[in-house]
């Protein structure tokens, strides 16, 4: 019994490493490989294509889909620099003149 549930550990395993070379290697990516490529949760990646903070295409089905060269990119880029909040100094204006 152990040595069946080995060998079919085994072969899942295998099958895990080629979607996942599959995926490395396609050009166009669906939702699910973006998860699995990113490691992000469905949430995440819904948050990050409604705010347009990451490339996506979307065809008239209406089904989700990235260029992989976009992805990467996008993963690459510095983003510190956009992400930081806008600060205003505003002089105080209390009774002390401070």
């Amino acid at each position: 019994m152990f040595h069946k549930l080995s060998s079919a550990l085994g072969i899942f395993a295998i099958k895990l490493n080629l979607l996942i070379m599959n995926a490395i290697e396609k050009e166009i990516l669906s939702f699910k490989e973006v998860l699995e490529l990113l490691g992000i949760s469905k949430s995440s990646l819904y948050k990050l294509t409604s705010s347009n903070k990451i490339p996506f295409l979307k065809p008239t089905n209406g089904k989700l889909y990235f260029k992989r060269e976009q992805v990467l990119l996008w993963l690459t880029q510095d983003k510190s620099q956009s992400e930081q909040p806008n600060i205003s100094i505003t002089p105080n204006s209390g009774k002390n003149g401070n």
